[in-house]
């Protein structure tokens, strides 16, 4: 995790010490400092729970040297991992190294866990041994949001910087603004990962850059 992420961290650690007093309910249920190695500099880590309260962290890390009970695929250097904490913070129930460069994450009820990146989005299952289904997007889609609902149905946006998106029938909005510039998209993915459900762009005249989506 990234220096600034530790230090935020801390700061507020030290804030919550300060301010818990009689009649004062704030405190911590478990502090954990989580890093292999030094930060990678285009690191964005991100993170989820699931409905049992376990943490799952999205980072990048040195595949050769991650503490791994799972690499899927072959995957490059640094690669994206998935690592769940138990819900009591001191227990790492799994880290599975990922075969490609993931930005985004969800979690649904039941542990299995989305995730997104560049021409890619896939399930992996709640022992993070094995993808339940990977899906791919047209070139040029970039996700930068990702939610799930919960009949497990992704929920993704993002900007597209080509015309190879293609909406569905009755979308919002079926055609962007013909500018050559990266336009907003919201698409649904269906439970099997094998389409979208719907697909619509969000966008208008000049840069679109969407970078979240709640369901």
């Amino acid at each position: 995790m990234p220096n600034i992420a530790r230090l935020w961290i801390a700061a507020l650690t030290a804030t919550m010490a300060t301010a818990a007093g009689p009649g004062f309910l704030l405190g911590v249920d478990y502090s954990q400092r989580i890093g292999f190695g030094a930060p990678y500099a285009n690191s964005n880590p991100m993170m989820a729970t699931d409905g049992t309260g376990a943490l799952y962290l999205l980072d990048l890390g040195d595949p050769r040297t991650l503490p791994a009970s799972a690499v899927l695929g072959s995957p490059e250097t640094p690669a994206s991992y998935v690592m769940k904490l138990s819900p009591d913070g001191i227990r790492m129930v799994y880290l599975t190294v990922l075969e490609f460069r993931a930005s985004a994450l969800a979690v649904d009820s039941s542990g299995s866990v989305y995730l997104s990146g560049s021409g890619v989005i896939a399930k992996l299952n709640a022992t993070g041994t094995a993808l339940i289904y990977r899906m791919p997007m047209a070139e040029g889609l970039e996700v930068d949001g990702l939610a799930v609902d919960g009949s497990g149905r992704a929920y993704v946006t993002g900007r597209v910087s080509t015309g190879n998106f293609k909406t569905t029938a009755n979308a919002f909005q079926q055609t962007a603004p013909s500018d050559h510039r990266s336009k907003g998209f919201v698409a649904r993915v269906n439970t099997a990962g094998t389409g979208f459900e719907f697909a619509t762009y969000l966008a208008g005249n000049g840069w679109d850059v969407p970078m979240g989506i709640a369901v």
